[in-house]
């Protein structure tokens, strides 16, 4: 952290004052704009930190990119392990 980025206390640093006879109107637009701002910085840090829903918009992506792709090899797998479940019992029966 640099010396601009917090005080002494650790506090992160005021904004500067506005200037002198500044309209109320255009510090109200500028209030506004920084609240706009802030809260799309908070919907992208939630939504960044939602792994679950993430994860899950992923496999439907790529579930549309390519149809049974991701689950379409479920059945050969099963089968190999249920090969070398069967033939690693077999051999130690022997």
């Amino acid at each position: 952290m640099n010396a601009d980025s917090s005080n002494a206390a650790g506090q992160p640093p005021q904004p500067p004052p506005p200037p002198q006879g500044a309209p109320a109107e255009e510090l109200e637009r500028d209030i506004e704009r920084t609240r706009e701002d802030l809260g799309r910085t908070v919907d992208a840090l939630a939504a960044k930190a939602d792994v679950k829903t993430r994860v899950q918009q992923r496999i439907a992506e790529l579930d549309r990119q390519r149809p049974g792709v991701l689950y379409g090899g479920t059945g050969a797998a099963l089968a190999v392990v249920a090969l070398v479940i069967g033939l690693t019992v077999r051999r130690r029966r022997r």
